[in-house]
């Protein structure tokens, strides 16, 4: 299975919403804003940078089933939200209260609506194979409230 977060699950990443901001396209490692890049984006959970330190991109996947808000901010932001040349992904994820609370979730890409696979052949190939998608599935659900009312 794919990670959030991860080019091979952008759908279901909070950072996916950021391809819906006016100059934004999507590149190799995921969202670029403004013409720059995905890795000189800042990413921000709850108020804390979460930034791969190593190649500057999503380093803290976080499924969209977690998150309240996303403000995705694509030029002009203030000092606060330093360290990006490309834009910002501001994310506040949900809270907790003394109402239970949830929702059931699922996602299903049916393979019948895949289009014809053309077979590549390289050289010295003898034996052929044919692949094809049978169904995508995920499913799940979120349930939250209190512990102890009013403490936990």
């Amino acid at each position: 299975m794919v990670r959030p977060g991860t080019k091979g699950s952008a759908a279901r990443s909070f950072e996916s919403l950021a391809e819906t901001t006016p100059g934004a396209a999507n590149d190799r490692y995921g969202s670029s804003l403004n013409g720059t890049t995905s890795p000189e984006n800042n990413y921000v959970i709850d108020g804390v940078s979460v930034n791969d330190p190593a190649f500057g991109v999503l380093g803290t996947p976080l499924s969209i089933e977690f998150v309240e808000e996303v403000n995705v901010i694509s030029g002009g932001y203030m000092p606060e939200y330093g360290r990006a040349t490309g834009g910002v992904l501001d994310v506040v994820t949900k809270q907790g209260s003394n109402d239970f609370r949830g929702s059931v979730f699922t996602y299903l890409t049916p393979g019948a609506l895949e289009g014809p696979r053309e077979k590549v052949r390289t050289n010295g190939q003898t034996i052929g194979y044919e692949t094809s998608l049978i169904s995508i599935n995920d499913f799940g659900f979120d349930l939250g409230g209190p512990i102890l009312k009013d403490k936990l």
